[in-house]
């Protein structure tokens, strides 16, 4: 009888001890699965974090920003202002048709400087903050970059080559220093035809005394032995107005016959108001088969100083005529 006690005792003993076993067991696995929950959790988090569309805006938007300071040389007073530009183009790049699609443009390496060869950058970003990556080809170029001097001296209408996943790139110089603001045209596929502007700082000297933009007295202006004469009607704030410009022989005064067709039309007029807050970019309805005028009509927004690069092609060569004209 006692050796079956004793027997017994053992045996509960040693159930005990596996059951504590099988509990100690149980209890690491649970430790090891909250584990994998944390590190999971924290995977998304990461995840999450750049994957953000609001995120990557706002690393854009930092983006932008930083560039426009790298650009300024002119101190603080001038970053703030560089700032501020940025801010009322993206205020007005959200109001307009296009929602938030943004273009940033940016020099490639460094300041930009007078007269060297400069490499710029412009990123298309749609309104989640992920690049467009297929655009539609307006008159014959993916996107259209305009670039105009403070004192609209400067002018260049250049077309950038594109690399593919939102990202453009361009080489330039810059014949004088000082801030220069930029238009961005592009046609993202499937949409219509977007905007979007910033501005630049190139160091160097500036002219600083150029007078300010005024009304040209005679409309009429010789460039590579072509007379160009404008001719503009009806130009009130608000309303339809034509453009039509005419062409002859500097030297026999004739009416030419082989102007030819820029890019899929008979001209392009660019048109920036003098405070640079409107811009107008036209095209002509009709080709140019030879004929010796061009017709471009608009609709300038108020009042004011306004000046238009018209830029058309005459065997194999283009030319750009400028004239400022006032608005009633």
């Amino acid at each position: 009888m006692m050796k079956q006690t004793i027997k017994l005792f053992v045996l509960v003993v040693l159930a005990g001890s596996l059951n504590a076993c099988d509990r100690e067991d149980e209890t690491v696995a649970t430790s090891t699965n909250s584990a994998d929950t944390v590190e999971h959790s924290t995977h998304d988090d990461m995840n999450m974090g750049t994957t953000s569309p609001h995120a990557h805006d706002e690393s854009v938007a930092d983006s932008s920003d930083a560039a426009m300071n790298e650009d300024s040389t002119d101190g603080s007073a001038s970053d703030s202002h560089a700032s501020h530009d940025g801010m009322e183009m993206e205020a007005s790049a959200d109001d307009e048709v296009g929602g938030n699609v943004q273009a940033v443009l940016a020099p490639e390496a460094g300041d930009l400087q007078v007269g060297q060869d400069a490499e710029l950058t412009i990123r298309i970003l749609g309104e989640d903050g992920k690049p467009i990556t297929k655009f539609a080809l307006s008159h014959e170029k993916l996107l259209h970059l305009i670039i105009v001097s403070e004192d609209l001296q400067q002018f260049r209408h250049i077309h950038p080559g594109y690399d593919g996943g939102g990202v453009f790139r361009v080489m330039t110089q810059f014949a004088a220093g000082g801030r220069y603001k930029w238009f961005a045209d592009f046609v993202p596929d499937g949409g219509h035809s977007i905007t979007r502007a910033g501005w630049l700082t190139v160091n160097g000297k500036p002219n600083y005394d150029s007078p300010a933009p005024q009304p040209d007295k005679s409309l009429v202006q010789k460039v590579d032995g072509i007379e160009v004469a404008l001719a503009v009607s009806h130009a009130k704030a608000g309303e339809n107005a034509t453009l039509t410009y005419t062409f002859r022989d500097e030297k026999t005064g004739k009416e030419l016959t082989d102007m030819e067709n820029y890019l899929g039309a008979a001209g392009h007029v660019v048109i920036l108001s003098r405070d640079m807050e409107s811009y107008l970019h036209v095209h002509p309805q009709e080709q140019n088969n030879g004929g010796s005028t061009a017709s471009f009509t608009t609709v300038f927004p108020a009042e004011g100083i306004y000046k238009a690069w018209g830029q058309f092609q005459r065997e194999g060569r283009v030319v750009t005529v400028p004239f400022v004209i006032e608005v009633g």
